[in-house]
């Protein structure tokens, strides 16, 4: 699927895995995906920029904004007028988090002094949402590094157990039912 087919419809991210909601340009259908797998740090760091926008509609100071955390956004149309959703928690003084959603904010809209940036902001997370689907840009990537054969050739010489191990050896069954006898393997002299 090409990016401007997808149309994200729902994001919800945290460290414990992503749930993706989305459309395909010019298809009636919706998918989604929910995954275990933790998303990439740039996910998280793109629902954090909605943070003023929440501090925007609860008339909070900005230097409240740092006990946010989004959680995701969901994102519709109505009557033509495109809309989004923000999902957050907000850590009180107490320590104690709870749950603050916004209203319904219109893309378009002027109420607020961030609104103009939600398409943005939107767009940022749709393409990672993309990646996170198609691209397979998760938290843990693949870590390749050269390695020198002759250190690990040592090192996988080092971890070769070289403990004597009795092992049962069934005895024909002649008159003697279910007697088992262990033999001690002798180490072989190199």
């Amino acid at each position: 699927m090409k990016r401007e087919n997808f149309v994200l419809k729902k994001l919800q991210a945290n460290s414990k895995g992503v749930s993706i909601a989305y459309t395909i340009e010019g298809s009636e259908g919706k998918y989604g995906k929910e995954s275990k797998v933790s998303p990439h740090p740039d996910m998280i760091k793109t629902l954090e920029e909605f943070v003023p926008i929440m501090t925007d509609i609860l008339g909070m100071e900005e230097r409240q904004s740092a006990n946010f955390t989004i959680n995701g956004i969901t994102v519709s149309t109505m009557k033509s007028m495109d809309q989004v959703i923000v999902s957050s928690s907000y850590e009180c003084s107490t320590g104690h988090k709870i749950a603050v959603n916004s209203h319904n904010v219109l893309l378009e809209g002027t109420d607020y002094v961030n609104q103009g940036k939600l398409r943005l902001w939107i767009d940022r997370a749709s393409d990672e949402a993309y990646e996170y689907l198609f691209k397979n840009k998760t938290a843990q990537l693949d870590l390749n590094f050269p390695i020198d054969e002759a250190e690990q050739e040592e090192e996988d010489s080092s971890n070769i157990d070289q403990v004597l191990i009795p092992f049962p050896i069934i005895e024909d069954n002649l008159g003697k039912k279910n007697k088992v006898k262990t033999q001690k393997v002798e180490e072989e002299e190199e």
